[in-house]
């Protein structure tokens, strides 16, 4: 087998030649910039490497030579609650100290070995002298002999034994090929199973080979002979060409073998090549069995075994039918008749005439009481973010069967909301636990999202962002009748959100939200031991809606553009005041009034004249407001407003909620405005989003294949024309799914869909119908026909009632 292909950078320590293939980290050397820190890695590379000088661009160390302490805490915390961090970064003074402690390959580092005696030197090791072919028809009547002599050994139990087994190991075949006599010893294991009053029995070869281990498993009948398994070593180049073809049984048990171990083939007999010479079919003692071992055995499923991941195919149903037309024991015509179509899965009942072979053949294997295809197909539809309607009627428009909708929701109902609630109930109890163990402050961001566009939606969420592990830690959903109305869910879902963080021994250092005015009021109030701060972007937001509107009125046009430069003042007072100090940030902001009149210098006490030098050339290309005016006396009230003051004090100096925007852009995907779920549905969809943001929130930057770091340019909506450069990251990875299948599966196999209700630990609350009185259905119906009878009507009355 061939090996992959390995590009791009290796790693340049001695014996290790890790790449980015090998999901590890590389991290390029210290420039020059940092002469300590980048000779302590040379010296490094140097202590194992002696003919290593200076490294070039493409020189990268793996994240196998440096210790956890080299990294931001933040990986650690990560897998401590089990989130695979891809691409890590270094902190600035980290230096390597693990050296590489397995055997050099020689091959690798294009080192020459020395032969067995030490004293001379090759360009490539000497391959050892191959023993001749030994023909494979006569080496199987070898074995037949020794199964033979064994079993002729073992005749003194009772021939009414039902079962009878025995091994031999170590037994040593002379064999005399060519003229030419050797003693090869050969690893026999023999196991009989002797059945009671059987005419015909089979017997399986295993044969185990040297360098790969593979197993054949042959079914043949022999008359004089009992079941047996041999297995002996050969060596490869004389088994390779033994198995020229291969077919994978029905039975679940062989599919699930053959997923877990792909160096295992199994192979029936009818296509064994030349191993089963023209010489043995001549024999008369030589007759293939062909036994019903095809059934399905649904008791034996390994732990292992993820259907999830096995390969599936579309395949035509004229085309499936053909497999059932002849016997498989006997080759006769055979009738088969489709017994049923259980969703995605169809069972064929197959009977000979000839022989009475007669099998009932399934298409997929049974998780639980549940076919696999089945909820494997609900989960990955869920799972994914699709709606169960279009997904349904594109396999309808292909013709391919699949479950209908009310299956989807009873898998929904009873597996996939269960696991989906346990899989993040896990998450969130390992991150409180590493959080109160550590004993360290958290810096959250909080915002909340409404389903639906105005101020009439069904659902408010409210998620809660750790700023520096950058992960979801808590949601919170609410319905529009838990509370006064659709303006109070936001409040709600926070106030909800903190008593759980409290409820959890754990202390919010600083909390960065928006402007609701409702938890201004409550953090005031309740929170007084937390920074509250506000995030910038929402700030800006609003206050460019005002100068836009104020560009647009008469003789005020001159603070067109100036807006863009006011907006980025807004940003630069917080970024240029890390102590957070307010009264500081407002004087920085209300310098912007004096400076678009041209006038640098303020009567603040802690902020008394501009930053800047002397504007001159380039840096003034836009006209100075006129003091007095109109446009400079409106934009001076914008600015100054009360409401504006206030802001602009609390002002987040550092964290922002800029993530929060792009979590509820993931839930967009889930669950998309213009679609109404069930609470249900609705929880376990932005639950979905929180892991997928939570795995793919740090993801690296891409690079090309020389290394160097990918842009993009994009033309925003909001630009109105203008571009911005974005990095361009690397693809999103879904390691989530496997766990959540996994706990799919797991709920399965453990429950049926009538066992109980749904296993979420959640108080739903009642649907927003549920208080109003609902009307016979048929009288409605007549109301609606007697208010629409046109024929009852006169063509003046029906002018009348129009006019």
């Amino acid at each position: 087998m061939s090996k992959r292909k390995r590009t791009g950078k290796f790693c340049v320590a001695a014996g290790c030649t890790s790449t980015h293939v090998d999901n590890l980290s590389l991290h390029e050397f210290p420039k020059e910039d940092r002469p300590d820190i980048r000779r302590h890695w040379i010296n490094f590379v140097k202590t194992k490497r002696k003919d290593f000088t200076t490294p070039t661009m493409h020189s990268v160390l793996c994240e196998k030579h440096f210790t956890a302490d080299c990294y931001p805490m933040e990986y650690s915390l990560k897998k401590s609650v089990g989130i695979t961090v891809k691409r890590k970064s270094l902190l600035k003074d980290a230096v390597p100290s693990i050296h590489f402690s397995g055997t050099v390959n020689s091959s690798i580092l294009g080192k020459r070995t020395s032969s067995s005696h030490g004293s001379n030197f090759k360009g490539e090791t000497s391959r050892p002298s191959q023993p001749k072919k030994i023909r494979p028809a006569f080496l199987k009547r070898e074995c037949y002999r020794a199964v033979e002599s064994q079993f002729s050994q073992n005749a003194q139990y009772p021939a009414n034994t039902e079962q009878s087994g025995m091994q031999t190991e170590n037994e040593e075949l002379t064999v005399n090929v060519d003229g030419t006599e050797s003693t090869t010893s050969r690893s026999i294991g023999i196991q009989s199973c002797m059945s009671k009053c059987v005419s015909k029995r089979s017997k399986m070869c295993q044969t185990k080979l040297k360098v790969s281990d593979k197993v054949t498993q042959v079914n043949m009948e022999r008359k004089p002979h009992a079941s047996l398994g041999i297995q002996c070593n050969r060596d490869l180049e004389d088994s390779q060409h033994c198995i020229t073809k291969q077919r994978t049984f029905n039975s679940a048990r062989s599919s699930r073998q053959q997923f877990e171990d792909k160096n295992y083939l199994q192979v029936d007999c009818e296509l064994v090549d030349k191993c089963a010479s023209q010489e043995d079919y001549k024999d008369p003692d030589f007759e293939p069995d062909f036994s019903d071992d095809c059934q399905s055995d649904r008791s034996s499923v390994n732990e292992n075994y993820q259907p999830w991941k096995e390969r599936k195919f579309i395949i035509f149903e004229s085309k499936l039918l053909e497999l059932f037309q002849f016997c498989p024991s006997c080759s006769a015509h055979a009738l088969f008749d489709v017994k049923r179509i259980l969703g995605s899965m169809i069972k064929v009942e197959q009977t000979c005439g000839s022989c009475g072979f007669n099998r009932i053949w399934e298409s997929q294997p049974m998780i639980g009481s549940v076919p696999a295809g089945n909820l494997i197909f609900s989960a990955a539809l869920l799972l994914t973010g699709l709606l169960p309607s279009k997904t349904i009627r594109f396999m309808e428009q292909m013709n391919v069967i699949s479950i209908t909708p009310n299956t989807f929701f009873q898998h929904q109902k009873y597996y996939l909301h269960p696991s989906i609630c346990s899989v993040w109930r896990t998450f969130q109890e390992k991150y409180f636990r590493q959080m109160a163990t550590s004993g360290k402050a958290l810096t959250l961001g909080g915002d909340g999202r409404a389903d639906t566009p105005g101020h009439s939606a069904k659902y408010g969420s409210y998620g809660l962002l750790d700023l520096d592990l950058m992960l979801v830690v808590h949601i919170e959903l609410v319905q529009s009748n838990e509370v006064k109305s659709s303006y109070h869910m936001e409040k709600e879902g926070f106030v909800r959100s903190m008593d759980l963080i409290k409820s959890k021994g754990l202390k919010i250092a600083e909390l960065v939200t928006d402007r609701h005015a409702q938890i201004v009021k409550y953090a005031r109030e309740e929170m007084t031991n937390t920074k509250h701060y506000f995030d910038v972007w929402h700030v800006a937001k609003g206050f460019k809606k005002k100068l836009v509107a104020l560009s647009k009125e008469k003789d005020c046009e001159a603070i067109q553009p100036w807006i863009r430069s006011m907006c980025n003042h807004l940003y630069w007072v917080p970024a240029s005041t890390p102590s957070g100090n307010g009264q500081l940030m407002l004087e920085k902001w209300e310098s912007i009034v004096n400076h678009v009149q041209n006038i640098h210098e303020h009567d603040g006490q802690l902020y008394t004249e501009c930053a800047h030098g002397t504007l001159e050339g380039r840096e003034r290309q836009k006209k100075w407001l006129t003091p007095g005016s109109k446009v400079a006396e409106r934009f001076s009230d914008i600015a100054t407003s009360t409401q504006m003051k206030k802001d602009v004090q609390k002002l987040s100096p550092g964290a922002q909620t800029a993530s929060l925007e792009g979590y509820h852009a993931v839930i967009n995907h889930f669950a998309p405005k213009m679609i109404g779920f069930s609470y249900h549905g609705m929880l376990s969809r932005i639950i979905l989003a929180a892991l997928h943001f939570n795995e793919n929130a740090l993801r690296g930057q891409a690079t090309t294949i020389d290394g160097r770091k990918r842009y993009d340019i994009i033309f925003p909506k909001f630009k109105k024309g203008d571009y911005s450069v974005r990095e361009v990251k690397v693809d999103c990875t879904y390691e989530y799914i496997d766990q959540l299948m996994d706990a799919i599966v797991t709920a399965a196999e453990d429950q049926t869909m009538n066992s109980g209700g749904v296993m979420i630990q959640s108080d739903v609350p009642p649907p927003l119908c549920s208080t109003y009185q609902r009307p016979d259905k048929e009288t409605a119906i007549q109301e609606k026909l007697s208010r629409f009878a046109r024929d009852n009507i006169s063509e003046k009355e029906l002018l009348c009632s129009n006019c």
